[in-house]
C-alpha cells in the first residue's frame, strides 16, 4: 500500500473513531473508495477482535482462583507468624 493510501485510512479511521459512518468516510473519497473499502473492513474487523469478552463461567473461575490463592497466602503467613513467635517464646 502506498503512503497515500495509508493516510486515507488512518483518515478514515480516525473519522469513524469520531462517530461517523463508514460509508459516509467513504463518500468522501470516490476515487480511492475501491482500494480503502476492503482495507477499512478488514481494520474495523480488526479492531473489533481486539476487545475479547470473558465468558460469565471464564470470570468466575478466575475469581475462585485468586480467591484460593489469597487464602492460601493468608494461611501461609499466619504459619510463618507462629513459628516465628514460637520460636521468640520459647525458653
Amino acid at each position: 500500500m502506498n503512503k497515500r493510501r495509508a493516510a486515507i485510512l488512518q483518515e478514515c479511521l480516525d473519522r469513524i473513531a469520531g462517530g461517523e459512518s463508514p460509508e459516509d468516510v467513504l463518500a468522501s473519497y470516490p476515487e480511492e473508495r475501491g482500494a480503502i473499502a476492503p482495507l477499512l473492513r478488514t481494520a474495523l474487523a480488526l479492531q473489533r477482535g481486539r476487545k475479547p469478552a470473558a465468558s460469565a463461567e471464564f470470570r468466575k473461575q478466575a475469581y475462585d482462583s485468586l480467591v484460593g490463592r489469597r487464602e492460601g497466602l493468608v494461611a501461609e503467613r499466619i504459619a510463618r507468624l507462629l513459628v516465628a513467635a514460637r520460636s521468640l517464646l520459647s525458653p
